[in-house]
């Protein structure tokens, strides 16, 4: 049995897997999603790539007979791009709208009943480390979700 946990980076990452042009998006970046990864774009690899970071923080610890916490899930979904483009920036933005489309226009439907809340937060470039072969934004996500103690 999966945890709650699980299940709703699975819900990003299948959700975000649908950002191709044959779906009706400006980009092919969901076929390049990563989960957790540092992602490095070389000559082979897709233009485009989104890779999914991820923070959490316990907001509520309830105790008594049926231990709750509420807790929120930090997500960037980054917009990444190779560095080696013409423009790599315009590659960069056309995913962060592709991005926030796939999120954003059906959010009260593709998390079901996993989450209790979603929210959007800023969009931040990316600092890019001497050498890398990717720059990109990402995009901030919350998720709140309910967790009874020792049944994730």
């Amino acid at each position: 049995m999966a945890s709650t946990r699980q299940d709703i980076l699975e819900a990003f990452r299948t959700r975000l897997q649908l950002i191709t042009i044959a779906n009706d998006y400006d980009t092919d970046a969901g076929n390049a999603v990563y989960l957790g990864e540092l992602v490095s774009l070389g000559p082979d690899d897709a233009d485009q790539a989104i890779a999914i970071d991820v923070q959490e923080d316990v907001i509520v610890q309830t105790m008594g007979p049926v231990p709750e916490m509420q807790i929120r899930l930090a997500l960037d979904i980054q917009a990444l791009s190779r560095a080696a483009l013409a423009q790599p920036w315009i590659a960069v933005e056309e995913v962060v709208g592709d991005i926030k489309k796939a999120i954003e226009l059906t959010s009260e439907t593709w998390l079901g009943a996993l989450a209790q809340e979603l929210t959007r937060g800023p969009t931040q470039t990316l600092e890019r480390e001497e050498g890398s072969t990717v720059v990109g934004a990402a995009v901030g996500y919350e998720v709140l979700y309910t967790e009874t103690w020792g049944a994730p």
